[in-house]
């Protein structure tokens, strides 16, 4: 887990206190945070950025528009910048923040997109920074559950991380074999409604 530490001198002989942050943030969602606290919204891009991971030492916070990236190791701007700006507003405590968030976040999967954007990537990420008391892993854990099977939108080309993921959250694993017993049209019929997650 990355710490992002906040230092403001005034000047030299006089110090304020630090700001830590625990947890997985950049400079970029801090300023989306500061957009929002002004005018009660944040500017959305379009387009790819590099996935979110747990793989490797750090995880990939940059949500630089990257065109050149293979499209397989990609997910939309939208995507990955609500997923931290809702941790980020966790962290803070700051719910409007993380309710405007989820609220991206509801708006960018429900868009068509040329690759599916829930990914055992994104799953793994958002579980693993929050407490699965979260609205973030239980609206994610909704989503891939309500939609497994549909390729265009639950990337299944990696079945061995999914499983990995799946037997690693017990409640996440409860609710998918409920759920895998269902034909997807049923399991459709359901529609989730944004204010259950806020």
């Amino acid at each position: 887990m990355s710490v992002a530490k906040y230092d403001y001198d005034l000047d030299e002989d006089k110090t304020e206190p630090e700001i830590w942050l625990e947890g997985p943030f950049c400079l970029e969602v801090l300023g989306l945070l500061v957009q929002w606290l002004h005018t009660g919204k944040y500017n959305e891009l379009h387009g790819p950025v590099s996935r979110l991971s747990c793989r490797g030492d750090a995880p990939d916070l940059d949500l630089r528009i990257r065109p050149d990236l293979d499209q397989n190791d990609t997910v939309d701007w939208a995507v990955k910048t609500a997923t931290l700006a809702w941790l980020l507003g966790e962290e803070l405590c700051v719910y409007g923040f993380q309710n405007y968030a989820m609220e991206r976040l509801f708006a960018a999967l429900a868009r068509k997109s040329q690759q599916p954007q829930l990914t055992p990537d994104l799953c793994e990420f958002a579980w693993g920074h929050t407490s699965m008391s979260g609205y973030l892993d239980w609206v994610l854990m909704d989503l891939v559950v309500r939609n497994w099977g549909d390729a265009a939108v639950v990337d299944q080309a990696d079945l061995p991380h999914w499983f990995s993921v799946i037997c690693n959250e017990i409640p996440f694993q409860d609710k998918f074999m409920e759920g895998s017993l269902i034909p997807l049209e049923k399991r459709r019929e359901k529609v989730l409604v944004l204010k259950d997650y806020l």
